[in-house]
């Protein structure tokens, strides 16, 4: 007998949730995903760009300032049918064009970002100005860096300052 009344209370007093409370509950869950998560995919793509055009604006400047501490010609190439950039420093004494590597090449074809510019090569002389002439680009420069809706510019005057 004792044992009919331990099944009886087990009934009387249910543990966990019912089939319809559990998919009450997934179905919230799902409604609050589908209004949350363009906004994530949004947030996530202005910071991409963000990121991009910040990554990009300390290479400029880090080839001004290689250019400088060298005293020779330093340039930001920048490839925009692979989305990535590197700088790159005359590596002579006379100028002559022998060029290296400075630092990493920055890829940043996986982010899915577009680049945008009129020209590719970004020069600086040894005291730090821009540079124009072949390959160089001369006069104000805009380079954009674009991902969905979002979209970001870098501004290289002709002097050489880096604006955003």
């Amino acid at each position: 007998m004792a044992r009919a009344i331990e099944t009886d209370r087990r009934r009387d007093n249910p543990t966990g949730f019912s089939l319809a409370e559990t998919l009450v509950v997934m179905s919230v869950v799902a409604i609050l995903a589908s209004i949350v998560a363009p906004q994530i995919q949004e947030s996530v793509s202005h910071y991409a760009v963000d990121v991009a055009a910040e990554t990009f604006t300390a290479r400029l400047s880090l080839a001004r300032a290689i250019a400088v501490r060298e005293g020779s010609q330093a340039r930001l190439e920048l490839d925009v049918n692979a989305s990535r950039f590197l700088v790159t420093v005359d590596t002579t004494t006379d100028g002559s064009g022998v060029w290296d590597t400075v630092g990493v090449v920055v890829d940043i074809s996986d982010a899915n970002i577009n680049i945008s510019s009129a020209d590719s090569v970004f020069c600086f002389a040894p005291r730090g100005l821009a540079t124009g002439g072949s390959p160089c680009a001369s006069g104000e420069t805009f380079i954009v860096f674009a991902r969905g809706n979002f979209a970001d510019t870098v501004r290289l005057t002709t002097l050489g300052k880096v604006l955003r």
